[in-house]
């Protein structure tokens, strides 16, 4: 069984901070927030970050460290992988596939 060679800038494109990846696990955290009635300022508070830390995580600008992903699920009473779903082969050739159409 051959392997292919990773195309790691590809790979960081489609899945990295600002990807559509990361962009769509921050639209999951609004969705998961509005639905508590919570502000971005309250969810901050909670877990002893900047309200900047948790913008960025919304708008994909950061995919958030471990720990902040589980505080997040925490926060906001569901599962890590509600907010962050992992990622599959199947999954990561389809964000590498919307990273090239974003760019051309």
């Amino acid at each position: 069984m051959g392997t292919q060679a990773l195309d790691v800038p590809a790979l960081r494109d489609a899945v990295g901070p600002g990807s559509p990846w990361a962009k769509a696990n921050g639209q999951r955290v609004i969705a998961r927030r509005d639905v508590l009635g919570l502000t971005v300022r309250q969810v901050a508070q909670f877990l002893d970050v900047p309200v900047q830390t948790i913008y960025r995580i919304e708008s994909g600008e950061n995919t958030g460290r471990d720990y902040l992903r589980f505080g997040l699920a925490h926060v906001l009473v569901c599962s890590v992988d509600e907010l962050f779903p992992p990622l599959d082969r199947e999954a990561i050739a389809e964000f590498m596939d919307d990273a090239e159409a974003v760019a051309s």
